[in-house]
Parts: C-alpha cells; structure tokens; sequence
C-alpha cells in the first residue's frame, strides 16, 4: 500500500520534530553543550559590560594583612577599627563579606565595640550566607548575632553560584 504525498510529508514533519524534541532533551540533561554556551556567554559579554566605576574599593583580607595585623580570625575591635577609618574616609557604603555567627569568646566586650561602630556608621552591610545547621535538615540563612544584625544598615547575601568551569557569572543582588 502506498502512502499519499500529504500524508509521507506530515509523517515526516512529526518524525523530524521528535528527532529534534528527544535531541535537545538529550543535550539539555547531559548538558552536552553547557560548557560551549559558557565559552560563547564569555565572548560576548565584553560587547555588554557597562565600565566600572572607580569609587570602589575593595580591602581584602590578604597574605599581607595577616602578616601585618597577626593570624585570623581579627578581634571584632579590629573590624570596629576599620568601620570608623572607612566611616571617617566617607565610604559611602562598608560592606563587610565576613559572617560573624558566634560571639567572640576570648573579648566578650569586643562584639558590643563591633555593634556601636557599625551603629554609629550608619552605612554598614553585614554578611548572610545559606547554610544546613544539622546533616539532613533543610538549608536556612546562616545569620550574623542579632547585636551586630540590629546594628548595621542592611544585611546582603554572599552566596555566590559557580558554573560549572569554576567560574562566577551571577549572583544574587537582595539586600534587606
């Protein structure tokens, strides 16, 4: 038995579209391709970046800064410290990429130090980041103490997502 014309060219079209279907399911979860669409993302980005602003600074905590300041963890008097120069140099705001979870066990007076400079900035972002607080249980917002929380401006998320090249290329911009 032979097929009609239009009934070989419909056959045709439903075969071609479930080639094309079960192929771009297959690459989608094998993730064949990911890794040239990250290559291609990268070449083209430079086409859309805005420049950077030169009213950034970032201080690190570096090799240097711990050599010249001693080993880490810094007294939060330390951080209390940096707040007031940056405060002093009219930063117009201090984020600061450092959880602070626990109190602070060998000053018990250098987290309320910490909380009056970040109070009295006015301009300070303290860090949160998601966390498990037990093996099994759901992932939360790991949350710096509530004095130090109280007293900054804002608290941000530091979560960063990496690719799976190891690179960054987004991030979660909320801010509370």
């Amino acid at each position: 038995m032979k097929l009609s014309e239009s009934l070989r060219s419909r056959l045709y079209a439903v075969c071609l579209i479930l080639l094309l279907l079960v192929s771009g399911l297959g690459l989608t979860f094998n993730r064949g391709l990911e890794r040239l669409d990250l290559m291609l993302y990268d070449q083209m980005l430079p086409a859309h970046a805005v420049s950077m602003s030169d009213q950034v600074v970032i201080v690190a905590i570096d090799d240097y800064s711990l050599q010249q300041l001693g080993r880490w963890p810094w007294s939060r008097k330390r951080h209390a410290e940096l707040v007031y120069k940056l405060t002093e140099m009219d930063a117009a705001v201090i984020g600061i990429d450092v959880l602070f979870v626990e109190p602070q066990k060998n000053d018990p007076e250098a987290d309320e130090v910490f909380a009056e400079a970040l109070a009295r900035s006015g301009r300070s972002v303290l860090s949160i980041a998601p966390g498990v607080q037990m093996p099994g249980s759901l992932i939360s917002e790991v949350m710096p103490l509530p004095d130090l929380a109280v007293s900054a401006e804002a608290i941000g998320h530091v979560d960063v997502e990496l690719d799976v090249d190891g690179l960054c290329r987004r991030f979660f911009s909320t801010v509370a």
